[in-house]
């Protein structure tokens, strides 16, 4: 299971990533990898460096190249709203020397009172959820620690925003650090390779059966689970039913808050079960998004 993008469904990014070892050999990985590390130790020079880690697949590869160069890390969660297996993978696998930032206020309570947020109901809400878990804390750890450059695991191939020139670093007028893209024109079958070449291992987000073949935790939070399009197909049912099938805990806590359709999905699946739930919410059809 691999995390679908904005213009890939869940059988392509599957099949890039069987196939990606046949498609680029590993000298040519070996010398992608030493180029990429000498362009970043060359930008960095005698700067201050570090990077952003979310625990995706990008950030297994980003996290080897700077190890390179031995630099520290840090990486954006929410308060309160993440899946606990995601933060028990935060503290067993976080690269060394990384430090993780919380925002201090997206917690049950203000969810409650801001339900307009939950399931990213549209682009607006996704990208608000993506600025203030990750982009606002990242801005943060780079101005207490008076980080010079950022390094990030964007890629054009997965849709990222990744800068306004060709260039693979860029400020913005906010800014008082570079933010840094070596793997900025990778494409899935480089990235899939040199995990495979290398021996990383992808974060268990991506082969969990629970997931039902859908992305979630790392870095996504539970009350903004799933890409938008796919909201739209498997309804807020759909989304609670999703939540229920990682953590049981987290619906029945919805339930007792009153969130909007908790109870009746935690009544159907008690009285239908998991896979009646999930043919009636679509998932199916939310496969082939």
């Amino acid at each position: 299971m691999v995390l679908r993008k904005h213009n890939h469904t869940e059988a392509q990014f599957r099949r890039k990533m069987d196939e990606a070892t046949s498609r680029v050999g590993f000298d040519e990985i070996k010398k992608l990898k030493e180029k990429t590390v000498k362009e970043m130790a060359e930008f960095l020079g005698d700067k201050k460096g570090a990077f952003g880690w979310s625990g995706g697949k990008d950030s297994v590869v980003l996290a080897d190249l700077c190890g390179e160069l031995n630099l520290p890390s840090m990486i954006g969660i929410s308060e309160e709203l993440e899946f606990t297996p995601f933060e028990e993978y935060i503290q067993a696998n976080k690269p060394p020397n990384c430090s993780v930032y919380r925002n201090d206020f997206q917690t049950w309570e203000w969810l409650k009172e801001n339900e307009d947020k939950i399931f990213v109901p549209d682009t607006k809400s996704a990208n608000w959820w993506a600025q203030t878990t990750q982009r606002d804390l990242q801005d943060r750890y780079a101005e207490e620690n008076d980080i010079d450059v950022l390094f990030y695991g964007r890629r054009i191939a997965d849709g990222n925003y990744c800068g306004p020139t060709k260039e693979k670093y860029y400020t913005t007028k906010n800014d008082n650090f570079y933010k840094y893209l070596p793997m900025k024109r990778w494409n899935h079958y480089q990235l899939f390779a040199y995990i495979k070449y290398f021996g990383l291992e992808l974060p268990f987000f991506y082969t969990d059966e629970r997931l039902v073949g859908f992305f979630i935790g790392g870095p996504e939070r539970w009350a903004s689970p799933l890409p938008v399009k796919i909201n739209d197909v498997i309804g807020l049912k759909g989304c609670w039913l999703r939540v229920y099938m990682v953590e049981p805990e987290i619906l029945e806590q919805a339930v007792e808050m009153e969130f909007k359709m908790a109870k009746e999905t935690l009544e159907d699946i008690r009285d239908y079960g998991v896979r009646a739930m999930m043919k009636e919410c679509n998932f199916k059809q939310a496969e082939l998004v």
